[in-house]
């Protein structure tokens, strides 16, 4: 979730909720400011997602995509804090 409030600020998608508070719809949006860096779990998450007509919806009944998209996502953050955790630390930091 915070992933996807995270790319809604860098205006990255747009976040619609129903009324009911059943069904969410995400859109991609114009992009955001140049230079905001996204990780690579973050770009993998928003290329899965919006992959297609640029929306994605979820909320009423399981959604295979959202689940696969999510699970990709876990395994690049797993990925991405095995590759920090083994590099060296900068001096004065550990």
């Amino acid at each position: 979730i915070a992933t996807l409030i995270n790319l809604a600020i860098g205006k990255r998608i747009e976040i619609d909720v129903d009324k009911q508070k059943k069904m969410t719809v995400l859109t991609k949006g114009p992009g955001g400011p140049a230079g905001r860096n996204l990780s690579a779990a973050e770009t993998a998450l928003e290329a899965r997602l919006m992959a297609g007509d640029g929306k994605f919806s979820f909320g009423k009944e399981y959604n295979a995509t959202l689940t696969s998209a999510y699970e990709q996502f876990r395994k690049s953050l797993a990925k991405s804090a095995r590759l920090w955790g083994s590099m060296p630390s900068v001096v004065g930091v550990p």
